[in-house]
């Protein structure tokens, strides 16, 4: 059987809905099908060309607020290259405060449990513990 020009006569047709079916067309339209004049090759449904920090698509063109996905990182609604001063890299894709992450490490020393980690900054990210060779210490800013 053909739909769409697709091959879909090794696939059990009774497992596959015609809405996974759409949803798989969609995915390979949205990666290999937007023009080549878009930065990274993501583009819009109606293929206007996405932010240069949106990843796989996004739903407005030009607008790091509309991305399907980040790049970069997301700070607050928005994708950006780093994050800006004052704010840490948290888990590799997104920024939050100095408050944030001191909420983290004060949530975990109240509960104690073993799978809490006491998070700390580092390097201008919010990592869950100190890295080899280094210790918790306050700081005076």
């Amino acid at each position: 059987m053909l739909w769409d020009g697709f091959n879909l006569a090794f696939a059990d047709e009774r497992l596959i809905s015609s809405i996974e079916v759409s949803l798989c067309i969609l995915q390979l339209r949205t990666i290999c099908l937007c023009p080549i004049n878009c930065t990274h090759r993501a583009c819009t449904k109606d293929d206007d060309c996405c932010h240069y920090q949106c990843l796989g698509g996004c739903l407005r063109p030009n607008s790091p607020r509309h991305c399907v996905a980040c790049r970069g990182l997301l700070h607050e609604d928005s994708c950006v290259d780093r994050c800006p001063e004052n704010y840490f890299t948290y888990k590799g894709w997104r920024c939050v405060s100095l408050a944030f992450c001191q909420y983290l490490h004060n949530r975990c020393k109240q509960e104690k449990s073993p799978d809490c980690h006491e998070y700390v900054i580092h390097n201008g990210a919010c990592i869950p513990e100190c890295p080899s060779g280094y210790s918790i210490g306050n700081s005076s800013t």
